[in-house]
């Protein structure tokens, strides 16, 4: 894999709501698959591929404690990704309103 076809993966894992609202739940704790599976709402098996696709990417890491596994972010820096992306589309949005209000 050359270096672009890795930040295509690393982006295709952020690609997903479910994923982003994980990286957000765990901002400020680690979390286990039974406590994502509450968050989100949605059945084990499916919380287990998001994390499996964040962990592939590098974005998150496991720890064993007793029979859990706590998931935990690797690097916080993807957190400033995050909020850089949301700084983007509210700019575009309000470009995008402005024009509308302008009739063009």
């Amino acid at each position: 894999m050359d270096i672009y076809e890795i930040q295509a993966e690393f982006f295709k894992a952020l690609s997903h709501p479910s994923r982003i609202r994980m990286l957000e739940s765990l901002k400020g704790k680690d979390s286990c698959v039974c406590d994502l599976v509450k968050l989100l709402n949605e059945p084990q098996p499916r919380v287990s591929r998001h994390l499996t696709a964040l962990k592939n990417a590098g974005i998150l890491i496991a720890e064993k404690k007793g029979n859990r596994a706590c998931h935990r972010i690797k690097d916080r820096n993807v957190l400033k990704l995050i909020e850089m992306s949301l700084n983007i589309i509210r700019a575009n949005n309000e470009n995008i309103l402005s024009a509308l209000k302008k009739g063009e």
